[in-house]
């Protein structure tokens, strides 16, 4: 295997590990770990940036071929699917006096993650040495990746925010239920 493609995958495993141990040592009593506050004000950030910064690498690609275009759309409903279902595995909850979402999660979805870098990586190794076999070539597989990362986020994000303002509605309406 390259080195270039070794470096890539220690370097992924190192962010990961990292990401991990941090996400750790803020943990609650409450049984997740991996509990974090939600600003759903600003969960549109997120998806605003991924959205943008895949425009700009697409904009700078060739003009995509039908087939390449099709691995697009394909890579955008794949990561939507995939992003979709992480914010549904997110546990979100209200806190009662303060209105303070926050999100629980568990480690899994780390390893989908870590196995769609891997499945990048070996995808990219073989088609160095089978050009022929798909049809939009290494670049078009780098861009449909970015696709699918920008859909992961975005849905996610949209999953959660729906998912928040109804909770949040929830607290309201028991709020004015229980004082009025």
């Amino acid at each position: 295997m390259h080195t270039q493609y070794l470096v890539g995958i220690v370097v992924v495993l190192a962010l990961v590990g990292v990401r991990l141990l941090r996400r750790r040592s803020g943990g609650t009593a409450g049984g997740s770990v991996f509990s974090r506050s939600v600003k759903v004000d600003r969960l549109w950030i997120a998806p605003a940036v991924a959205v943008a910064f895949c425009a700009a690498i697409l904009a700078v690609s060739p003009a995509p071929s039908l087939s390449t275009a099709m691995v697009w759309l394909a890579a955008l409903a794949v990561g939507a699917a995939l992003g979709w279902v992480r914010g549904k595995s997110l546990r979100l909850e209200v806190h009662p006096e303060t209105a303070e979402v926050r999100s629980h999660a568990g480690g899994a979805f780390v390893l989908v993650i870590l196995v769609l870098v891997v499945l990048r990586g070996g995808l990219r190794f073989w088609l160095v040495r089978h050009p022929d076999i798909l049809p939009i070539g290494e670049a078009g597989l780098n861009d449909a990746f970015v696709v699918m990362a920008a859909g992961i986020v975005a849905a996610q994000r949209l999953e959660m925010w729906l998912r928040a303002r109804r909770l949040l509605a929830e607290r309201t309406a028991n709020l004015a239920s229980t004082f009025g």
